[in-house]
Formats: C-alpha cells, structure tokens, sequence
C-alpha cells in the first residue's frame, strides 16, 4: 500500500502542490509574529494585489495540461516560460503603483524608508510561489512530478535554514526574510525548467492557446482571485479598519488559499482525467473524488467557524471584522462544494460560457455592491456581499447545464 502511494504522481502532486501552503502557512506565521499585524498589513495587502495582477495577465500554461503529455506537454511548456517570466515583470510596476495609489498612509509609514525594498521583496516571493506553482500543475502532464516534489521539498528546507541563521545571529528584517524565502526556490526552478529560445513559436502558442482556451480559464482565475482580495482591496481603499486588523484579515485570506490548494490539486487531476478521456486515453473514473469535495466543504465550514470564534474570543477579531471572516470561511466552503462539477466543465469546451454567462457577471456585481457596501454600511455590509459572490461563483456551472439544456 505504501509502496504504490510512493509511485503515484497524485500523492507526489499532492505533495508538491501543498507543501508550499504549509510552508506559506508557517512562513507568513513567522512574519505576523515577527513583526506584528502592523507591518504586516503592507505585504499582505501587495500580494493580494498582485494575485490579482498575476489572474489578470494571461498565459498559455493551462492549456498544456488539457493538450499535451510527456515529451510534448515539455516542449510546450518551454515555450511557454519567456510569457511567465514577462508577466511577473509586468506585475511588478502594477503592484508598486497600488501601494501609491491605494491603501492608507499607515500601512505604508508603518516601514518607513524600507517600504520599496519590502515591495520588491514581497513581488519576488509571490512571482517565484507562482513559477513553481506553474511546474507543478504542468509536471502532471510532463511526467516529472516527483523529480518537482523532491526538490521542491529540498528548496524550502533550504530557505528554512536560511532564515534560521538570519534570526538565530540577529539579522532578520521583513525584506532579508521575504528574499531568504523566495531565492532557494527560484534557482531550484531555474534548474528543472525546460528552457527553450524560439520567440516566435512562443508567441503563436501564447495567442492560440489564449484564444482557445487559456484566455478563458485566465478570466475565471482572475474572477476567483478577485473575490479573494476584495475584502483586503476594500479595506485598504476605506479607512474602515485599523492596519492590525488589515494584517489579520490578509492572514486570515492566506489561510483559506492555502485551504483550498489541495481541492485544487484534485481539480487539476479531474481536468487532466476528463480531458484525456475525451481524447480516448484510459484513465480511473474521476467521479470517485467527488466525496472528497463534500466532505472537504464540511471540515473547512466547522473548522474555520471555530477558528474564528477563537479569533474573537482571544481579542484579535472584534465583531464586525469577525463577521467579514466568517463570510470569507463560509465562501470557500461553499466553492469547495461545487468543485468537482466544476472541475468537469474546465475539462471542456464550454469553459468560455462558464466564464461569459457565469463568473464575469457575478464578480462585477459583487464589486459593485461591496464598494456601495463600504460606503454606505462598512464592514458589516461588506460581509453578506463577499459571501453571496462566493456562492455565486461555486453555482454558476449549473448555469451552462441550464443553458444547453434550454438549447
């Protein structure tokens, strides 16, 4: 039983997908306390923009893993690198005119002198969380996945280390440990990325793919991404909270993604099996996961509800910012629900419907009613908006089966 474990690419894939979510996890711990909510608020609050930035520029990575395997899905993906590397440079001028344009004056006096170098620091660790994020759903359709896991693994072992010693001999900073935590991991990608040079089969993979289905699966990540950061986009834009709390809501939001890597790790396995089964490739039958999103749903609405409640009773929550973080918990839960059925119409053709009829409406909306929301009612009003685009969201494929049906 082990032994197959131990040769199954899903439970390296599991591996690899959610040990950066426990290393985040602790990481961003290590920071709140380090630091306090304060200066935490400041990072926190850039990688949730630059989330969005990164949903918002599109690349043609998601279509390999619907078109390609082994020596192919490879290929691919190398010529897919040189647009990965160009919208994480892209990001990083987004992100930095945010924090002039938009959050409170506190979150960014709070570091002084030392805000552009937490930026950059801060755009370094979540670009290079992406990169590896990109190998690793791809290595499904490579056939490398636990050559990925392994060094993976050995890679943030390494920036563990490395901030050990910072803290152990007295030299920590926010900026010294956001470095220390992003360059082991960037030079492992470095070496297990296929590099290949050939500008302009790059750029006609990046515009078919786009046009055929990664410009589309662009949008629902963008939209997903969008409901994540919205309570933190709101509260830096309003002064309707001080920055501690700003901080612990980002914390609270980091949490719940990384709550919901492992249902998206098992959604890329329903991808990659639905796909492959259209095209004639035997695969197991991926209706046998469906339990794990039920059940998953239950645990996160339970557990996060507790985790709140404590949250409120330790002090760190009052009852308004508790009331936004429940919603946010009971969101996700709801989105984990749906996940499988999800999963199945990402599988297919009908991936530009599901974005046009169901998540583009939906998020816009909620935009609109959270922004009326703050202005108008604050927090409180915020908390039933942002839970109303999740579930939104989590239903919207029954929307397509309706549509195809009424056809």
């Amino acid at each position: 039983m082990i032994n197959r474990l131990l040769h199954s690419e899903a439970t390296w894939r599991y591996i690899d997908a959610y040990l950066p979510r426990v290393f985040g996890l602790c990481f961003h711990t290590y920071l709140l306390r380090q630091y306090g909510g304060e200066l935490y608020a400041l990072p926190g609050w850039m990688l949730g923009i630059l989330g969005l930035c990164m949903a918002l520029i599109p690349d043609p990575h998601s279509y390999i893993l619907v078109r390609a395997h082994g020596a192919s899905a490879r290929r691919l993906l190398g010529l897919a690198i040189p647009s990965l590397i160009l919208k994480a440079a892209t990001c990083f001028p987004i992100v930095f005119a945010a924090v002039l344009i938009f959050p409170t004056a506190h979150m960014v006096t709070a570091h002084e002198s030392a805000w552009p170098a937490v930026l950059a620091a801060t755009v370094l660790y979540g670009s290079v969380e992406f990169f590896w994020a990109v190998l690793g759903t791809i290595s499904l359709a490579t056939g490398g996945m636990k050559r990925v896991a392994l060094w993976g693994m050995a890679a943030r072992l390494g920036a563990i280390v490395a901030i050990a010693i910072a803290w152990i001999f007295g030299k920590s900073s926010m900026t010294g440990d956001l470095f220390l935590a992003s360059i082991p991991i960037l030079i492992m990608w470095i070496f297990l990325s296929p590099w290949r040079f050939a500008p302009s089969q790059s750029w006609r993979f990046f515009v078919f793919s786009l046009r055929t289905y990664a410009g589309w699966n662009q949008g629902i990540a963008l939209a997903t991404n969008m409901l994540f950061q919205m309570p933190l986009l709101m509260l830096g834009m309003y002064p309707a909270a001080g920055a501690a709390t700003v901080g612990h809501l980002a914390y609270i939001s980091r949490i719940l993604q990384a709550v919901l890597q492992p249902f998206q790790i098992l959604q890329s396995i329903v991808i990659r099996d639905v796909a492959q089964a259209t095209r004639g490739v035997a695969r197991l039958d991926a209706s046998r996961l469906q339990w794990v999103f039920r059940a998953g749903s239950i645990g996160v609405m339970v557990c996060g509800s507790a985790a709140v409640g404590a949250a409120v009773m330790e002090g760190s929550l009052s009852r308004s910012p508790s009331l936004l973080a429940l919603a946010m918990v009971a969101g996700v839960a709801v989105t984990i629900w749906n996940r499988y059925e999800l999963s199945k119409v990402l599988a297919t053709s009908r991936l530009r419907e599901l974005f046009m009829i169901g998540y583009l409406p939906v998020v816009s909306i909620t935009l609109l009613m959270a922004v009326l929301a703050m202005k108008f009612w604050g927090l409180p009003g915020l908390a039933p908006i942002i839970f109303i685009g999740w579930v939104g969201l989590s239903v919207s494929w029954k929307w397509v089966d309706l549509k195809l049906r009424i056809r």
